[in-house]
């Protein structure tokens, strides 16, 4: 459940996660990123933003956001959409839904969604990704029951380590 993402670890139907590594919950173990991903705003093609080559979070403090049931981590609501600009000024989160009622209403213009770069939703024709320039790249890496840490933990959190994280860079796509 995306919406409820360390529930499967607590009840150990998982032993790692896969994940945003924006984790503050004490029972958790955030591991060593595996990639990094640029920020984008997902918009309608036909909102005033779309043509747009970047947007500051400053230049968002008109529109409408997706917000999370209360079952998602706070910490990681905060770092998707950040609950206020740099400058201090609020961002609306009035959007309650569904992962499909967010896209919709995100393909009609009703809200705008900051994602991950190069993520599977951005492939549709009826909405586009525009690079927000002043939000950090989101790490992606594991996560684990920090009681149920093991050597099999362990080597895998070493591997990914080795390997060292992918930078995953934001291409704007506004309409042509």
């Amino acid at each position: 459940n995306p919406w409820d993402p360390y529930t499967a670890l607590r009840t150990q139907d998982l032993d790692v996660l896969l994940n945003w590594l924006v984790v503050d919950q004490s029972d958790l173990t955030a591991g060593p990123p595996v990639a990094h991903y640029d920020r984008v705003l997902a918009v309608a093609s036909g909102h005033r933003l779309a043509s747009r080559m970047s947007v500051s979070l400053e230049d968002l403090v008109d529109e409408q956001f997706f917000d999370p049931p209360p079952s998602f981590p706070a910490e990681l609501a905060d770092a998707v959409i950040p609950p206020c600009t740099p400058s201090g000024r609020p961002l609306r989160r009035t959007f309650r839904g569904s992962t499909y009622e967010l896209w919709a209403a995100v393909a009609r213009g009703r809200i705008v969604h900051p994602i991950t770069a190069r993520s599977v939703y951005l492939s549709r024709d009826d909405m586009a990704a525009v690079p927000i320039t002043d939000l950090p790249p989101l790490p992606l890496g594991l996560v684990w029951p920090t009681a149920h840490d093991s050597a099999q933990l362990r080597n895998l959190a070493d591997l990914a380590r080795s390997l060292g994280p992918v930078v995953v860079r934001a291409e704007p796509s506004p309409l042509r």
